[in-house]
């Protein structure tokens, strides 16, 4: 089974918001403004949770939710094309509004930067705005480069910086060995005008285009290296979706095993002088609902399962504990709110159906769905818990157990992706009691949950020999010790 939809949907995306992005700066005044925010220090949360693809307007559901990471792209991150429209020329009120609304409210932010730029290819304003644009290395470097420094030196409050976004798909036309030079020089430029800043990886759409476009990037890297053991990013990223059948384990039904795919994606960077590199996914998607059949680019058709608000909520909870498992640092969730029509109007594609919250725009309802609950839950739970020491304390017969540490005290997550009911045992207990928390609220939908408190079902179970036994169903579970 192919991916091409996938990219093909994701480039789609991000040429037509540049265009539009491009021709709404152009038109805004008062452009010299000073900037966004001051330097200010936030707390690296060890926590993996984050929410990618966030609105240029700081949506306020994140009040609510506990998540302290972004990620700012496409139309909300920096785009060369719009940031600097004429040579020499910055145009930055987009980017300061967008900055620092989300800085003023104390967000880590990852800001991914888009090279392309109209004028450096000799292109009249405006050109092509509504339809994807080739993407290759700057003609001018200098110039991109002079670009990345003015804003990197205008956002310190910004800490992680990303080139690009899944150069293995259709939105980058050039080869991996040029891709290499824009990550050396950008690495080079972010460093000089912000030592303290760091660089991201552009993540990798599919764990096949790893593989086909990255290890010959890796290669051409290393032999640009001006010393043995310069390194020219600080965080390797992979894109990770349900939209082919997939879950939080596999890519499809058939291939790319996340747990298999992460100790070899550290044996490849190992390889190339990267060593104990931090991994992201910086795209973790599945859906809810019946979306529209997809073109798989082979002539084949992919038609698609019903899902469940129960079972999109599972899938949000298991893609953000299975991942850190596995040594990922940062799941961020693909989005928050629905895209409204991302592949055109009435399209009803798989990303229209991923976000936490209904968007009315696809169908004329707003409610927040289970996964918005749940993912709360998930956050008061498990934030303040030491991810460095996450133990698998079961991974069998398709039954999942994680044991975390919060303030010395244990608390498990657990769920089971059969079919049928199963018993577990969890050992090792230090309390005569557990409290055991249904992870997704009791009802079929999110619009169903009247009081947030009330919706998540609890028991009291007794402790025996510092064991307990308890029946896993359809919900995922938190199992916390009593005093």
């Amino acid at each position: 089974m192919e991916g091409g939809a996938v990219v093909r949907a994701m480039t789609f995306r991000a040429g037509v918001m540049l265009g539009i992005v491009a021709g709404l700066v152009a038109l805004s005044a008062g452009s010299q403004m000073a900037p966004a925010a001051e330097k200010v220090q936030r707390p690296d949360t060890q926590a993996p949770f984050a929410i990618q693809d966030v609105p240029p307007d700081y949506d306020p559901h994140f009040n609510g939710l506990g998540v302290r990471w972004v990620r700012l792209s496409g139309a909300a991150g920096a785009v060369w094309d719009a940031d600097e429209p004429t040579p020499g020329t910055f145009e930055w009120q987009r980017l300061d509004s967008i900055i620092g609304g989300y800085s003023r409210r104390g967000m880590n932010m990852l800001v991914t930067v888009l090279s392309f730029n109209r004028w450096d290819r000799g292109l009249p304003p405006g050109a092509n705005a509504a339809v994807p644009l080739p993407v290759d290395l700057p003609h001018n470097m200098d110039a991109y480069k002079s670009y990345l420094r003015a804003l990197v030196l205008r956002y310190p409050a910004v800490r992680y910086w990303q080139i690009e976004n899944e150069p293995d798909g259709n939105g980058w036309k050039d080869t991996p060995e040029r891709f290499a030079i824009l990550v050396k020089e950008s690495y080079l430029t972010i460093k000089q005008a912000n030592p303290e800043a760091r660089v991201v990886l552009a993540g990798a759409a599919l764990p096949e285009g790893f593989y086909r476009f990255y290890l010959p990037m890796l290669a051409a890297l290393s032999g640009m290296k001006d010393a043995p053991d310069s390194r020219y990013f600080d965080v390797a990223d992979i894109h990770w979706s349900g939209q082919f059948g997939g879950n939080y384990r596999m890519h499809t039904p058939t291939a790319g095993r996340l747990a298999e795919f992460l100790p070899d994606l550290a044996v490849k960077l190992s390889a190339s002088g990267y060593d104990n590199m931090p991994v992201w996914i910086t795209e973790m998607s599945n859906y809810d609902g019946l979306p529209a059949p997809e073109p798989l680019g082979n002539g084949d058709t992919y038609v698609f399962l019903r899902h469940s608000e129960l079972k999109h909520a599972a899938e949000v909870i298991k893609s953000n504990i299975f991942p850190p498992a596995h040594g990922v640092s940062k799941v961020f969730w693909v989005r928050l709110d629905e895209w409204p029509n991302y592949c055109g109007p009435g399209g009803n594609c798989y990303w229209d159906n991923t976000g936490l919250i209904n968007n009315p725009q696809n169908d004329g309802q707003r409610h927040k769905k289970l996964a918005y609950y749940a993912y709360k839950l998930m956050v008061e739970k498990l934030a303040e818990a030491d991810w460095r020491s996450i133990e698998t304390v079961w991974e069998s017969d398709d039954c999942f157990v994680y044991k975390l540490n919060r303030n010395n005290r244990p608390v498990w997550a657990a769920w089971n992706d059969n079919v049928q009911e199963k018993q577990i045992t969890i050992t090792g207990i230090p309390s005569h009691q557990v409290t055991i928390t249904e992870a997704i609220p009791g009802v079929d939908s999110g619009k169903d949950v009247v009081s947030y408190h009330a919706a998540f079902s609890k028991r009291n179970i007794p402790v025996k020999g510092g064991a307990v036994s308890f029946v896993l169903k359809e919900r995922p579970v938190y199992v916390e010790v009593k005093n």
